[in-house]
This record gives C-alpha cells, structure tokens and sequence, in this order.
C-alpha cells in the first residue's frame, strides 16, 4: 500500500474526450436468420471502422461483438467520423450502423 508521499508518484488527471459507440442494428435478427450474413457485416463493420478512424485522429479502444468504442481528442472529429462511417455504409439493409456520442472528462493517471 502506497504512504501519502508515494501517492505524488501518480496524480489523477482529467482529459475532455469524445466517445463514440458504434454497433450494427438487428445483429440478433441477422445471426438469427443467416449467421453468415451476420458475421460479414461484423467483420466489415470493423474493417470500415478501422479504415475510417485514422482520418479523423480516432483511436479504436475495443471490439465488443458486432460494436466498437472508439475515442477522439475533439468531438468534431467524433461527429466527421460518424458521417463518414455511415455515408460509407450505403443503402445495404443487412448493415445499417447505430452510433452514439458523448463528450465528457475521462480520468487517467500520468506517471511522474
């Protein structure tokens, strides 16, 4: 256990960030009805995700079954990235994608 003079060692500090949560919509329903189908859209909703995130400074933090948390230094960026990410997904209606964003300050600790 660390004493009150090791806890200078690492400070709490706060940074304003940009989450953005994106899954497919009805994933249940496409796996359900055609798990091929289901898998395609996930991995290609990973693929766009991933090709999509650099041009907006995104950093994807974790796949979560057919969803993805990413992250962004602006809220701007986080908005451009979701617009592109649909825009990209055309017209198909096996791959419609739900994205949601909140904007906040998220703790981490620096090391001094």
């Amino acid at each position: 256990m660390p004493s009150p003079a090791d806890t200078s060692a690492a400070k709490p500090a706060h940074e304003l960030v940009a989450i953005m949560f994106s899954d497919i919509a009805g994933y249940t329903a496409i796996m359900g009805c055609d798990e091929q189908a289901g898998l395609n859209a996930r991995n290609s909703h990973r693929e766009l995700l991933r090709t999509i995130l650099p041009r907006f400074n995104g950093r994807l933090l974790g796949d979560l079954g057919d969803g993805a948390l990413s992250s962004f230094h602006s809220a701007i960026d986080a908005v451009n990235c979701a617009r592109a990410f649909q825009a990209a997904t055309g017209s198909d209606p096996q791959f419609k994608i739900r994205i949601g964003i909140h904007v906040g300050d998220c703790p981490h600790f620096v090391v001094t």
